[in-house]
């Protein structure tokens, strides 16, 4: 039997001494090399880098569905460590429209951190807040907590477990969040003992 694939979506891994070699499975040379050298597109499920011990990934994740599918998978792949989730949905009218559906999709998740959601340039009325998203997703997930969009870096430097995975999902711009995390950790990891003194 083959071994199973542990990094979902991402990369053929088979090593087993039937499935060496590219004819055993009947593919040419080139496909077989297309397909065992995937890489992830941009934003699925994408590891952008560390803060400290926590590996930050982010995804386009905006669908209950998707959102759903992603922790799952996230928690199989680090099943011991703790998984946070930073989800930011999009638009008003589908987060209102989705709400039922949002508040059961974050289970695989040990905390959930919602924030201000990221509005279309042609809605003219807030139908639905963060907050009330937040308080619809605690019914089902008692560690979910609504974090302004300003507050949210002080906020993770302060709570997240330093061995966490912190997942950034939503269609917007939220990944800015997880970079600016990753910043902060390489100015301390280039801060020179001379610097700390003064």
């Amino acid at each position: 039997m083959c071994p199973p694939v542990t990094r979902a979506a991402q990369r053929l891994q088979c090593h087993c001494r039937h499935c060496d070699e590219p004819h055993y499975r009947g593919w040419g040379r080139r496909h077989y090399s297309r397909v065992t050298n995937f890489q992830t597109v941009e934003r699925r499920f994408q590891t952008i880098g560390q803060y400290g011990g926590v590996t930050i990934i982010d995804d386009f994740a905006h669908h209950p569905t998707a959102v759903r599918m992603t922790l799952e998978t996230a928690k199989k792949i680090y099943p011991h460590r703790p998984l946070w989730c930073l989800f930011q949905a999009h638009t008003y009218s589908r987060t209102k429209a989705l709400l039922p559906e949002f508040s059961q999709a974050f289970s695989a998740a040990d905390t959930v951190v919602i924030t201000d959601i990221f509005a279309s340039a042609r809605e003219k009325e807030v139908s639905i807040t963060a907050q009330e998203l937040s308080q619809a997703i605690q019914q089902h997930h008692t560690s979910t907590h609504y974090v302004p969009v300003p507050e949210l870096i002080d906020y993770l430097k302060a709570s997240i477990p330093h061995n966490a995975v912190l997942i950034t999902m939503g269609a917007s711009d939220i990944y800015k969040v997880g970079k600016s995390l990753i910043d902060l950790n390489a100015e301390k990891t280039t801060e020179s003992p001379s610097s700390k003194e003064n």
